[in-house]
């Protein structure tokens, strides 16, 4: 689905090049992205892609340096994610086989507390860390 930038997208590209693998992720198919916004200026950027199976993959980004994504199976169980800058981010998605080949599961690693965290709170709404002595999730609204 490769499609020839406009002028909007270029002028966003020169200005931060790190944009050009989120359109390649894009450009890849699937994706539906929401933009969230606060008092008028883009927050954040998120980003799903739906699967066979009922598995999805969630994106999102907050900066170029601020980004974070996971795939859940269907029951809601989060099998893989990665945090860390908008390009980290973006080739992890983009090296990550569909979940339906039998290559997928030997991709899957552990996740940080931290990243649960975040990813529970994007899925929920909330603004969540975690406890450094307990591992308990803190709600911080």
């Amino acid at each position: 689905m490769n499609r020839a930038m406009g002028a909007v997208e270029r002028e966003a590209v020169a200005e931060y090049p790190e944009l050009r693998r989120l359109i390649d992720l894009r450009d890849g198919g699937g994706w539906v992205f929401f933009p969230v916004n606060a008092d008028a200026d883009l927050a954040e950027l998120r980003g799903v892609r739906t699967w066979p199976r009922g598995y999805a993959d969630a994106l999102l980004v907050r900066d170029v340096g601020d980004a974070a994504a996971l795939r859940s199976e269907a029951a809601g169980a989060v099998v893989w994610t990665c945090d860390g800058s908008l390009v980290d981010v973006v080739n992890g998605l983009m090296d990550l086989p569909a979940p339906t080949l039998p290559v997928a599961a030997s991709c899957l690693g552990p996740r940080s507390a931290t990243v649960d965290a975040a990813m529970i709170g994007y899925r929920y709404g909330l603004r969540l860390d975690v406890d450094e002595e307990t591992g308990d999730y803190v709600d911080h609204a």
